[in-house]
């Protein structure tokens, strides 16, 4: 193909200083017959002259004005026969040669030639020079370039789809193809934006930039970008180099199958996964993001992954995991999907937390009587904790291990699907009756307890012959009705003097099932109004002597009985024998109680002394010194009848401490920690209590001693608050949360060990007190489309509860409504943070317009303490409606038939039409009428 310049070069005539004067172009002779100028490429040449000149053209750069240049073009006969080339003369004067004289080349031969360039100004030049054959002339191109700039800037980038509000970046290069450094600056168009805006690009050099699309409609868009060249001055060239960018921004459109998830009953502990899909049915990728509505508590749903990519026409599996943390509670929680682009959807989760399926085989523990002799004989029985769930449980007692009613296990694992058993031993010290109630601790559900009875007695050969009277767990069931109905003080003159009218009140108290309510059982775990409510108590529950010295002389502190009967009352201490606490055992007793037995008097008090008497260095001590309390009659069984049978109180003072003689030995550097890290209870109604148990262990090698320090305002606490943990040993925490007010609350439960500051435990708890309310849709208007008088409209309306306590509600239509208004649903329970629709039915009598006000009554559904009841908030709900008369009317108004054969038979249609606002009901009823009449309406 022939050689041209290339495109956007420059010729002689794009340099004024080039435009060639008289004595700049050579003079063509008369008899010279100029050829058009065709230049050609070398292989070319070589195949139709067979003459070879060893370049495509020859070229000088960067040459000086004033200087010689010369360069040599070397012609060789490349064809058998010999060649008489003969050559003119470049036509400027700036290229130079030798006299152009014929010459001979021989097969195979070359000649030489010199060519020379002499320019004058620093611009570009171009020239030729035509060698003459016997087959035609060819054409050499020369020039002399300066050095120059051009940079190599794309044609077209194309973004195809993308989601709209999403951004996506593209790099791409532009170069500089010249010997100057170039400068470069961009004139771009939004939703494109381009890194760089501008720059220099070193000679030859190339520099990467980022171009970025930024939909914000759902529309196609095309851009003509601008490349700007600056020189080495920064001043701006001729230059322009375009670039077509286009782009289509789309909708992404994320749906689900299903927007709600229902785990059902999950046990509490465990972690269960659902898969969850989410479609897209667009034509691009859609970008989510997964988020809580609510996000007043910790979540126990978790998406996995909450954020990511969906593909185009494509779907991805996501995981929903529920973990529930507290058994007995329904959750219902609302996340919202969203993109970018503006879709977005809820989804609901809902799951419910079961603790596990754990029983006592027995309620009640009968030891019967047993005879005080020497030595001191005792009664086992056994109870088992049965676990029938399919994990393993952990479980605790909360009793003494040295006390009249003395467990073999104080805290264990039953595996799954499996029991335990644990064995009571009843050693008595007094002739007298003897109850405890014995609390079981579970991991993740309600506390149990079980009721442990026996009496002592001495015979006839004693040195003073006490029998009481037999007790047995009717005598306990007996004494709790009484108490249920505020009878607990009256002493046993009283019982019997007015038997008849407390037969009366206790009438309706048969039923004992509700002290087995979780409610009730760590309401008496945690004494909560025990002292206002007990008839006999201990002023210091909790007798802490601190640092002792073993084998010393021992160290005593004041504890007070109070009596608030109208009765002599009768205290038997009965402290540990032994103690005996993991490794730690010691053949006598740690802590005594002088005297051991005494009165109390009525409406009074009397007090007693404890004595700590450690045998051993370098120990901690913590032991329950159980009190039993009753009236004085009841010592023996002669002045006791069925009616006056009050069972003994068994009062509880913890007494601690420890052996280690801080200028001689340091403590035990403890090893513990909790189960958990932080505790969240139910949302839970104010005046009401929630509960969990948490499991603290020790971890190391030796007895850790606890203590933990209590709320002070009350609203969380914690049983048992103090103890020890030998070795490697657990013990269960239970937790009470028991808010004032409607609100979160957060405390931090500092747990010390070991006494010291230094080295102490932090429990994170999270509550959050509640009351009732709910949320009507529309501010709570219900508008009922116009309805024809004798016809019914249904208009639904949606309640929800926006706490996290289940909620009970009523709606009260009014009696003056109750003709024309009904409510599908006038009354049930909604979960925490859930919602019901309930459906009006309008059914007007009159053509008027009807306001009517229904009621809602809301309160929480579970029942108060103390068999009381929540305040019930009131709410209304406003329907309005409206009756109207139908206008029906018939098209054409005579269907005329005509005449038809006998036999055969024939249609007609007519339109009823209804041009009221109201929808109608219509029966059609033939009746004949004389043709008489039709032909007088005709």
């Amino acid at each position: 193909a022939p050689w041209n310049p290339p495109a956007g070069s420059m010729g002689l005539a794009d340099y004024p200083g080039q435009m060639m004067s008289s004595t700049q172009r050579r003079t063509v002779l008369p008899d010279e017959v100029r050829e058009p100028v065709v230049f050609l490429t070398r292989d070319e040449r070589i195949r139709k002259f067979k003459l070879d000149v060893g370049v495509e053209s020859l070229h000088w750069h960067d040459c000086e004005p004033g200087g010689e240049y010369t360069k040599r073009l070397v012609i060789k006969n490349l064809a058998t026969e010999v060649q008489r080339p003969r050559y003119r003369l470049p036509e400027t004067k700036f290229f130079s040669m030798g006299f152009p004289e014929p010459f001979v080349l021989s097969s195979g031969m070359t000649r030489v030639l010199e060519v020379s360039f002499r320019p004058i100004r620093k611009e570009p030049y171009e020239d030729h020079i035509e060698i003459f054959t016997a087959k035609g002339s060819m054409f050499i191109p020369i020039k002399a370039t300066v050095p120059s700039t051009e940079l190599s800037v794309p044609a077209h980038i194309d973004f195809g789809f993308w989601p709209v509000n999403e951004t996506v970046t593209k790099s791409f290069t532009i170069r500089n193809l010249g010997e100057l450094a170039a400068g470069f600056r961009w004139e771009t168009h939004a939703p494109f934006t381009i890194e760089p805006l501008e720059g220099t690009i070193k000679p030859y050099g190339t520099q990467h930039l980022r171009i970025t699309f930024a939909p914000t409609d759902a529309n196609a868009v095309v851009a003509r970008f601008t490349c700007c060249q600056y020189d080495q001055a920064g001043a701006l060239t001729k230059l322009r180099y375009p670039m077509k960018v286009g782009g289509i921004g789309k909708l992404p459109f994320l749906s689900v199958v299903d927007e709600r998830i229902d785990f059902g009953p999950v046990l509490t502990g465990r972690r269960v996964e659902r898969m969850f899909r989410l479609i897209n049915s667009a034509q691009v990728h859609a970008t989510y993001r997964i988020s809580r509505t609510e996000m007043d508590r910790d979540p126990v749903f978790k998406f996995t992954p909450a954020e990511g990519r969906v593909p185009a026409d494509g779907i991805k599996i996501l995981r929903v995991r529920f973990a529930p943390r507290h058994s007995g509670t329904a959750t219902e929680e609302h996340y919202t999907v969203s993109t970018p682009g503006g879709n977005s959807f809820t989804v609901t989760v809902a799951g419910e937390a079961v603790g596990p399926t754990v029983e006592l085989t027995e309620t009640s523990l009968d030891f019967g009587d047993v005879e005080l002799t020497l030595p001191r004989g005792s009664v086992q029985r056994t109870l088992s904790v049965v676990n029938r769930s399919d994990a393993p449980l952990r479980f605790a007692v909360v009793l003494d291990p040295n006390g009249a009613f003395a467990p073999d296990v104080t805290s264990g694992t039953v595996a799954f699907k499996s029991s335990v058993a644990i064995t009571f031993r009843f050693r008595p010290e007094y002739p007298c009756n003897y109850h405890r109630r014995a609390y079981v601790l579970f991991e993740n559900q309600a506390a149990q307890f079980v009721d442990l009875i026996g009496s002592a007695y001495t015979d006839a050969g004693s040195a003073e012959k006490r029998r009481p009277a037999p007790m047995h767990q009717h005598h306990i069931d007996n004494y709790r009705r009484r108490e249920r109905v505020g009878w607990q003080r009256a002493p046993m003159d009283v019982l019997d003097a007015r038997r008849g009218e407390l037969a009366d009140l206790l009438e309706g108290e048969k039923d004992l099932s509700w002290e087995r309510e979780e409610a009730w059982v760590f309401r008496d775990l945690f004494q909560v109004g025990a002292r206002r409510r007990a008839p006999v108590y201990l002023e210091e529950e909790w007798v802490d002597f601190g640092a002792a010295v073993a084998r010393g002389p021992g160290e005593t502190r004041r504890v007070n009985v109070v009596n608030t009967t109208a009765a002599k009352v009768q205290v038997v201490w009965r402290a540990p024998p032994r103690y005996h606490v993991g490794a730690l055992e010691a053949s006598r007793a740690v802590f005594r109680v002088e005297p051991e037995v005494f009165d109390v008097p009525a409406k009074g008090s009397a007090s007693c002394l404890v004595r700590f008497e450690p045998a051993v260095s370098g120990n901690y001590y913590c032991q329950d010194l159980e009190c039993f309390a009753f009236f004085k009659p009841m010592r023996t069984f002669r002045l006791v009848t069925e009616a006056n049978f009050t069972p003994p109180w068994c009062l509880v003072a913890q007494a601690t401490g420890h052996t280690f003689d801080p200028a001689v030995s340091e403590q035990f550097v403890p090893k513990a920690a909790f189960s958990v890290r932080k505790v969240t209870f139910p949302a839970t109604h104010h005046g009401d209590s929630s509960h969990q148990t948490v499991a603290l262990r020790n971890e190391g090698d030796t007895p850790v001693a606890f203590a933990i320090a209590p709320d002070p305002s009350g609203v969380f606490a914690a049983k048992p608050s103090r103890g020890v943990l030998p070795r490697g040993a657990f013990c269960l925490v239970a937790l009470r949360f028991a808010p004032t007010r409607a609100g979160d609350v957060r405390r931090a439960l500092t747990c010390v060990l070991n006494g010291s500051a230094a080295t102490t435990l932090t429990l994170d708890l999270h509550g959050q007190g509640a009351h009732a309310a709910i949320r009507l849709e529309n501010g709570g208007e219900v508008w009922c489309r116009p309805t024809a008088v004798g016809v019914s409209s249904v208009a639904a309306h949606v309640i929800s509860n926006p706490t996290r306590i289940p909620l009970v509600f009523q709606l009260d239509v009014p009696e003056r409504y109750r003709a024309v208004l009904a409510v599908d649903r006038p009354a049930g329970e909604i979960a925490g943070g859930a919602s019901v629709t309930v459906h009006f039915s309008f059914a007007p009598q009159r053509e008027r317009k009807y306001t009517m006000a229904v009621p809602i009554f809301v309160s929480a559904a579970t029942p108060a303490m103390e068999g009381s009841r929540h305040a019930v908030e009131r709410s209304t709900v406003v329907v309005f409606g409206e009756g109207s008369r139908g206008a029906l009317a018939a098209d054409p108004e005579v269907v005329d038939f005509k005449t038809i054969l006998v036999n055969d038979t024939a249609e007609q249609t007519f339109l009823l039409k209804n041009s009221s606002e109201v929808d109608l009901h219509y029966e059609l009823e033939f009746q004949p009428v004389n043709p008489a009449e039709l032909q007088m309406q005709g």
